[in-house]
């Protein structure tokens, strides 16, 4: 941070905000880090399966479907943005559970059963929500945040060891 722009916000920034910001830094960074995690675990395991055109072979809902293409059009009308990456990176955290469970019998084998997955995503959801929209998520949220993001990826990391 440059000397100015940490003088502004020192001088209309409260400190209470400042530490939230830091805390909700932390919390962003274990959902990034699940969220694209799950991404790239959904992938490794469909192509294991399917090939390289595995994500046709998944099945995807409509819906879903229909949310990847406006996204993609979008992404499509505004060069200035980014490339997300394949058809994954274009679903909202919540869709990874839904690709994950209307494809149970790829991903079965890699979680005790789909609650395991599914509850702890949703919960995960709803923290993801408040941080999107720029909410406070206290500590116990963030822990939650932090433990299902050490059970998940030691879960699909094993997982795909085998």
């Amino acid at each position: 941070v440059n000397s100015k722009a940490y003088k502004i916000m020192g001088e209309f920034l409260p400190e209470d905000i400042r530490t939230k910001g830091y805390q909700m830094a932390e919390a962003y960074t274990y959902l990034y880090s699940v969220e694209n995690s799950l991404r790239l675990f959904i992938e490794k395991v469909a192509k294991e399966k399917y090939g390289e055109n595995y994500f046709s072979q998944l099945t995807i809902t409509h819906n879903l479907q229909r949310t990847i293409a406006e996204r993609q059009k979008n992404d499509d009308a505004n060069k200035w943005l980014s490339v997300r990456g394949t058809e994954l990176f274009y679903l909202d955290f919540k869709d990874l559970g839904a690709v994950i469970e209307n494809n149970w019998d790829i991903f079965k084998a890699y979680f005790p059963n789909q609650e395991f997955i599914l509850a702890k995503l949703n919960d995960m959801a709803e923290c993801r929500n408040k941080i999107a929209h720029n909410s406070y998520v206290d500590d116990i949220e963030r822990n939650l945040m932090k433990t299902y993001y050490n059970v998940i990826l030691r879960q699909i990391s094993d997982a795909t060891e085998k």
